[in-house]
């Protein structure tokens, strides 16, 4: 892996637990050899993938979009460590934008977003308490 590679994933990890902690919300960071890269600690424990992505494909060729048009993001779920069985949620952040996706575990291997779909400055707090009532059937939030 280049070093790029690992200053971006550590980067988007301490940018989620920044954004979780802002909230009150107890999180802690795990060690590399863990499935996951978070712990949450709401009323029950959320165990969370981090993905960045910071730039942009060309909706028509998927190739990166260094030119005019800047249609989506996305997200390669297939290299999660030892697999999806223990993830509860993934989060999906676009460094560019400096924006949270959080998004409950549903089994995909490739999570495609439009731009546009990052632009909301409530984004992380909604798709949050969306995956704790998909997951849990309540809000899940800390005293």
């Amino acid at each position: 892996m280049s070093d790029e590679f690992n200053f971006v994933g550590a980067a988007a990890e301490h940018f989620v637990a920044h954004d979780l902690w802002r909230r009150q919300i107890e999180c802690s960071l795990t060690s590399q050899n863990m499935e996951f890269d978070l712990i949450a600690f709401t009323p029950q424990t959320v165990r969370i993938q981090v993905k960045a992505n910071s730039r942009l494909l060309n909706k028509l060729s998927g190739e990166p979009a260094y030119a005019k048009r800047y249609d989506r993001y996305r997200f390669d779920c297939s290299r999660t460590r030892k697999g999806y069985e223990n993830i509860d949620v993934f989060a999906f952040v676009a460094l560019d934008k400096l924006q949270i996706m959080y998004v409950p575990f549903t089994g995909q291997r490739y999570y495609t977003f439009k731009a546009e779909d990052f632009d909301s400055p409530m984004l992380a707090e909604i798709s949050w308490f969306y995956c704790m009532e998909r997951l849990y059937g309540e809000s899940a939030e800390s005293d």
